[in-house]
Parts: C-alpha cells; sequence; structure tokens
C-alpha cells in the first residue's frame, strides 16, 4: 500500500486570501525560451532572479505558522540573464506594485498559478528526501556519488559546468508544472501540463550522449564487461565499474568532467540498472509502471498525480529483450515456451511479464508494482486516515485475543499494506507462519517462518495448499495467508475451526461478495466454517474530491449463524462516513464480548483499555520520526508491562 499522505493545506478561504496576497504583490515577466547563464562560461552575464527579494517576502514564515502547501510546491518562473546594476530598478515597482503594467502581468501569472495548482492543492505531499530544481543554478552546486568518489574522481560543480542534461522549454501545446530531482546530478523528472485538456505527462531528463560520447562508451563497455564480477553485490559493482571505468579513460588522456559523468551514468544505467526505466524505478513518487506493448508509450501511476503517459517507449524486439532481463534479475524463465512469469524484482517490486504476442497480441508487455522501501505499520495507516485511532485500537485488542482477520477489496486498495500493519498486533513472541505466492510482508516478530510457493521449474510444484498444511504440522499459534484464491482456503478455516488465528487478503469488492466467492467455486467453503471468521475490514481506493485515498469502509464481524434462516449474522462495528472524511462507530461489537469473557474485564475495564491503546497509537502518530523497529519495541513493552508505557507517555 502505497497511501496518500493528508494534506496540511489552509482552508478554501484562507488559500484564497493566500493568493490574493500574492496577486497584489507581485509581477512577472514573460517566461524565456532558455536558461540562459547556465553554462558557466566566461562571457556568460551574471544571472540574478528578479524575484529574488520578491520571495523572500511571500515565503517568509510567519512565526508559528507553516508555510501554505500551495507556496512549497510552485514553480519558479524562468527568467533571462539581467545586469546586476539593474536588478533594484527591477524589484521596486514589484514590491511597490506603482507599475501598472507590471501590476497586470503579475495578474496574468497568477490566475495562470490558479489554473496549475486546481485539482493539484489536496494531492499527496512530496516525502522526505525529494528534492526540487530550482530554475537558475546556485554558484556553488557540488555533486560527488559516492561509486565516482572511490575512483578518485572530482566533485560535478553544476555551477561552473551547468547541468548535465538540460530541459530547455517545454514541447508545443505544454506548460512545465514542476520538476525535482531523481537522481542528482544525473536524472531529474518534469511534469508538464497540456493546455486546454490539462492532460498531464511524465517526462524524464537523463544525460544524453553525443556521437563520440557514444563511440567511447562501446569500445568502454567491450573491455569493461569482462571485468565486473558476477558474485559481488550491485553496489560493489557500481564502484568497481567507475574505478576500471575511469582509469581507462585517463589512459585514453580523457579529462573532460561532463563527458565522466554522462559515460559513467549511462554505463551504469544499461549494465548493472535497468536500462530505460531505471530512472522510473529510482522515483519513490511512483507506485506502478506499466508497459502495454511495443511502440507504445510507457504509463505510470504516481503518487502525486496519478496516471500519467511518459516519455519513455520500447521497440518490438527491445521489449522482448528486457523482459528476458527482467526474468533473469527475478530469477525466472521467459519464452515462447513459458511467455508468461510472476516474479519480484531484487528491490522487492512485483512484476508480471509477457513474452512476444503469444498471449498478449498488442505485443509483449510489463507491468511493475514498486516496493516503495518501507514496512507499512499501524502508525501510517493513521497518518495516512485509512483507520481511525479507536478502530486500531479495537483491532490490536481484538488479535491480542485470538481474532482471525480477513482484508478484502479491490486491486491498489492496499490491503497488504493493511495486513502487514496488523501484524504488529500478534503478541510478540507467538509463533507466526506466513505463506505468499510472491514474499511481501515483512514481520517484526523473531519467532516467524516465512514460507514462499515454488514453480514447477524441473521439480515438484509446491503451492499455498500444501504450504498450508505443512505448516499446520509446525503448531503455529498465528498462521497468515497472503492471499486466498483457491483450495487453501479450505486448509487456513480447518485451522481457524481448531483454534488457531488466521490473517490473509481476498480481492472482493464488499462483504456479500467475499461470502460469495468463499462459498462457490473453486473454494466451495462450507457456511458453518466461514462463520468461524471473525473479522472482516473492507478497502477501498477511492476519489475523494480532487483527492485520490485508501480508506477502510467497514469492519464487519461475523457473529455466527442465524439459527432459522441459517444465514451468517454480521455486524458492521465501524464505517466511514465520506462526507466528513471521519469514522464512527454503527453497532456493539459481538468479538469484544468474547474478549470480555476470555479476560474477565468488566465494561469499565474494557473502555479504560481500549482507550489506553488509543492513546498509545496517537502518541506514535503524533511523534515526527519513528521506526517500525521502535512500533514493534513499544507493542513488545505494552503486552509485557502496560502500566509502565502510560506513564512514559504521560510523564511526556
Amino acid at each position: 500500500m502505497n497511501p496518500e499522505e493528508r494534506d496540511d493545506s489552509p482552508p478554501e478561504n484562507e488559500e484564497k486570501e493566500e493568493m490574493s496576497d500574492r496577486s497584489s504583490e507581485r509581477g512577472g515577466e514573460p517566461e524565456s525560451s532558455q536558461d540562459e547563464g547556465e553554462g558557466g562560461g566566461s562571457a556568460t552575464p551574471v544571472t540574478i532572479d528578479p524575484f529574488e527579494k520578491l520571495k523572500e517576502k511571500l515565503f517568509q514564515k510567519e512565526e508559528g505558522k507553516e508555510m501554505p502547501a500551495s507556496l512549497l510546491f510552485e514553480s519558479e518562473k524562468r527568467v533571462g540573464s539581467i545586469p546586476e546594476e539593474d536588478e533594484e530598478l527591477r524589484i521596486a515597482p514589484l514590491l511597490e506594485g506603482e507599475d501598472p503594467e507590471f501590476k497586470m502581468l503579475g495578474d496574468m501569472a497568477d490566475r495562470a498559478q490558479r489554473e496549475m495548482l486546481e485539482g493539484l492543492e489536496q494531492q499527496v505531499a512530496f516525502p522526505t528526501g525529494i528534492e526540487h530544481l530550482a530554475e537558475t543554478i546556485p554558484e556553488s552546486m557540488k555533486d560527488l556519488p559516492p561509486e565516482l568518489a572511490a575512483a578518485d574522481v572530482p566533485p560535478y560543480d553544476m555551477g561552473t559546468f551547468g547541468r548535465l542534461e538540460e530541459f530547455t522549454s517545454p514541447p508545443k501545446g505544454y506548460v512545465e508544472v514542476e520538476r525535482y530531482w531523481i537522481e542528482r546530478p544525473f536524472s531529474y523528472v518534469v511534469i508538464l501540463r497540456e493546455e486546454g485538456t490539462g492532460h498531464l505527462r511524465y517526462h524524464v531528463v537523463e544525460p544524453k550522449l553525443s556521437f563520440e560520447e557514444e563511440r567511447l562508451r562501446w569500445t568502454l563497455w567491450g573491455e569493461l564487461k569482462d571485468k565486473l564480477p558476477y558474485e559481488v553485490s550491485g553496489v560493489r559493482q557500481e564502484e568497481i565499474l567507475a574505478k576500471e571505468m575511469v582509469g581507462m579513460m585517463k589512459r585514453l588522456g580523457i579529462t573532460d568532467l561532463k563527458t565522466i559523468y554522462r559515460i559513467f551514468y549511462i554505463l551504469r544505467r544499461d549494465n548493472l540498472g535497468f536500462g530505460k526505466i531505471d530512472a522510473l524505478l529510482k522515483d519513490p513518487m511512483i507506485e506502478d509502471i506499466s508497459c502495454d506493448g511495443p511502440e507504445v508509450p510507457i504509463f505510470i501511476y504516481h503518487r502525486r498525480y496519478y496516471n500519467m503517459e511518459t516519455n519513455i517507449q520500447f521497440g518490438a524486439d527491445e521489449l522482448d529483450s528486457f523482459n528476458s532481463l527482467l526474468a533473469e534479475r527475478s530469477g525466472k524463465h521467459i519464452s515462447f515456451a513459458e511467455p508468461v512469469i510472476d516474479a519480484r524484482l531484487p528491490d522487492g517490486s512485483r512484476v508480471q511479464a509477457t513474452f512476444g504476442s503469444e498471449v498478449t497480441a498488442r505485443g509483449a508487455s510489463f507491468t511493475i508494482r514498486k516496493w516503495l522501501g518501507k514496512v507499512f505499520t499501524p502508525v501510517d495507516l493513521i497518518r495516512f486516515h485509512t483507520f481511525s485511532p479507536e478502530m486500531l485500537a479495537y483491532l490490536w485488542l481484538a488479535i491480542e485475543y485470538g481474532s482471525s482477520v480477513m482484508v478484502i477489496g479491490g486491486t491498489a486498495s492496499g490491503k497488504t499494506s493493511t495486513l502487514n500493519a496488523l501484524a504488529f498486533f500478534i503478541p510478540p513472541d507467538a509463533k507466526i507462519i506466513s505463506i505468499e505466492d510472491t514474499r511481501e510482508l515483512s514481520l517484526y516478530q523473531q519467532n516467524w517462518v516465512p514460507n514462499v510457493t515454488r514453480e514447477a521449474i524441473g521439480s515438484r510444484p509446491i503451492d499455498m495448499n500444501e504450504l498450508v498444511k505443512i505448516a499446520m504440522r509446525q503448531r503455529p499459534e498465528c498462521l497468515i495467508v497472503g492471499e486466498v484464491r483457491g483450495v487453501e482456503a479450505q486448509a487456513m478455516f480447518q485451522a481457524i475451526c481448531t483454534g488457531h488465528t488466521a490473517f490473509c487478503t481476498m480481492h472482493a469488492g464488499s462483504v456479500q461478495a467475499a461470502v460469495n466467492r468463499l462459498e462457490g467455486d473453486p473454494i466451495n467453503l462450507p457456511r458453518p466454517m466461514l462463520a468461524e471468521l471473525d473479522i472482516v475490514c473492507l478497502q477501498l481506493l477511492t476519489n475523494l474530491g480532487s483527492e485520490r485515498v485508501r480508506r477502510n469502509l467497514q469492519i464487519t464481524e461475523f457473529a455466527g449463524l442465524d439459527p432459522i434462516t441459517e444465514d451468517i449474522r454480521v455486524v458492521d462495528t465501524f464505517r466511514w462516513d465520506p462526507p466528513t472524511d471521519s469514522f464512527r462507530k454503527v453497532e456493539e461489537s459481538w468479538v469484544l464480548r468474547e474478549v470480555r469473557k476470555r479476560s474477565g474485564m468488566n465494561p469499565i475495564q474494557l473502555r479504560k483499555e481500549l482507550k489506553n491503546r488509543e492513546r498509545v497509537l496517537q502518541h506514535m502518530a503524533d511523534k515526527a520520526w519513528i521506526t517500525p523497529a521502535e512500533i514493534a519495541s513499544m507493542f513488545r513493552q505494552y503486552y509485557y508491562n502496560p502500566q509502565s508505557v502510560i506513564e512514559k507517555i504521560e510523564a511526556g
């Protein structure tokens, strides 16, 4: 799950006032089509941003107030080179508002800016580590990747040499929304918006080699490819590549720093990375990468801008070769005989690829669902407003006392991320066995055995059903099945009926749809066995205004069979209210009644326990920075000594 962060921008009225203030204070000039002065030559005039003082005034934080989100993500205007002595003359009318022409231009710029930000102000904020590009390069902006540092290469100073590749102006009919670095100083992204339609485009900017540099690149690789040991890690390979490449270039008398950096990037990208999509895989704002066929632009799902077309595409033969590379990196094989693979890349991303036109009429294709490099925790579910603290406190107590939970929802609704977060509530020393087709779960309990299915490649296949049966012989206290879709559900529900706690996910758009799937082919669960499930959490990926969000639509309990109708009795404990984007308690919980019976707590003690757990969760969510390990440690401490945790929170 890759959920969206909540927007902290001011309410609509405050935003309008902020825009109005900017409109009355600033002016602008028509954009220049080129970044003048970025090359850094001796004949280049000093580049001065005439809006610098104005921006300092606009972006200055008032004491105790945060900078508006709309200003945080505002794109800077391009300006030409202006003599330093004229700077004050140009800025004065802007600040004082005396020049009608500048005021008119400023109003036009503000209107255009509001159009650009319309529908985007509520989007996901960029995570820590995302760096925006300034339109003008600072005087000293040095970068030295660790691989080149190990090869004794000097830092690359963009203030002196300019960027490795410039994006001077958008294509005709497009305007620039914003740009940010993927890997400085090599690659960055420019988000473009088509005028008139508002269609967004994701444009990757990478170093391009000249004709001579291209010849040099292939000459170097002809000697380098035999010097890279395959048994070492990727990071070590990059260091060896940089060291050998720099040594060869020195022997050839090549010392131009821009050439060295460009060729290193291309050699590393095409031979140790993932070629054309390497930058996409490194962009933390991308969740999914989809290639629908040859000669078709690659599409991505962006955490802030959602579905976008990119400026990258593959040829037919090129795409088959690339899919073979994906299969090889995943430890799988793809060919005309086996034209489909489901695999996992070394970084944890899930990949599904096809070969040729055997099963996809349009030609080879692939979809990569990226692993975003973090474990989702209950704290993340609160911060992203997927669950409320009250709901998670209820689930924490229910799971601790042995309730079985199924997380259902549509594609990309965050089922697996929620499942991983709920696993933090399992008692710290309980024996856990997880079973998955592709390894995705990451638990912080030590007593955990992760199992993965095996396909039939020259040996007997081992499917999920067999792994569930094997797991039951290991006496687990908790069984986690990544996703149930076949007869493995029968073995899992047998485990629930024999007193084990079980967790799983399943594709279903409603609780009734989940029941229908479980009772129908190929699962065919008897209804009395199905009624032994305790809790169903329904996840939803939906639009909330202009924002794409993931929410837990409802938490439903199975309260046994009705003795007359023999239907499963369901209790909706919590529901999400879309108009207010809040969660409300609907009915009293049958599960908590069972918890009271098992624990001996009276109603007052139960309410106090739920409030304490809600307090612990909110305390962790309020921290500016907390790691999954620290969260797991907090749950462990509370399990063994809850009073000490409450006392620490009260003490601050």
